[in-house]
């Protein structure tokens, strides 16, 4: 899903701002149909069947649209920073991205799950899930109609983390490939 999160990032900004925010706003939309991540009894293996079919299904139904969609949250921000403003390096998004996701997998385990069952779990990340995806959806959306003009010396419209590596931070130096 993570793969799958970057490539329809990757392909919408191909659409063109408006195209990209309305699409990934109706897909936000129907995200919130999925919560709460819930999973009932009914898809637990039932003996000595093989679970593996079982799990990846619960997971494609339950969690596999909302957390496509939240894959493409870094990449897509990214896209729509660098859209508005083009003289600043969206890199330090990135990092935070990074930075939010490792206190998130410390965070969970010792202090969330010891604390809550799984349906409160479920129940209570339906709020958060909600403000993210309405906060996303107005990014995108204020993105598309605030597009900067491009720079006199851009050759593509593309942003300039889409293909290549990172650039590199040199002494002395502005940002350089």
């Amino acid at each position: 899903m993570l793969l799958a999160g970057y490539a329809y990032a990757d392909w919408t900004t191909r659409l063109g701002p408006r195209r990209q925010a309305l699409a990934h706003v109706v897909l936000l939309a129907g995200s919130l149909a999925f919560l709460p991540i819930l999973a009932s009894s009914g898809w637990k293996p039932q003996g000595n069947e093989q679970p593996i079919t079982r799990i990846l299904l619960l997971l494609a139904a339950t969690i596999g649209l909302p957390y496509f969609l939240l894959s493409t949250t870094t990449p897509l921000l990214q896209a729509w920073y660098w859209r508005r403003f083009q003289s600043a390096v969206p890199y330090r998004l990135f990092a935070l991205s990074n930075l939010a996701s490792l206190l998130a997998l410390l965070g969970f385990p010792l202090l969330l799950e010891p604390a809550f069952d799984l349906g409160q779990l479920g129940w209570r990340l339906v709020a958060p899930l909600r403000r993210v995806r309405v906060l996303c959806a107005a990014l995108g959306l204020t993105s598309a109609g605030k597009a900067a003009p491009p720079p006199a010396e851009a050759t593509s419209a593309s942003p300039p983390f889409a293909h290549g590596p990172a650039p590199v931070a040199r002494p002395g130096r502005k940002w350089a490939r």
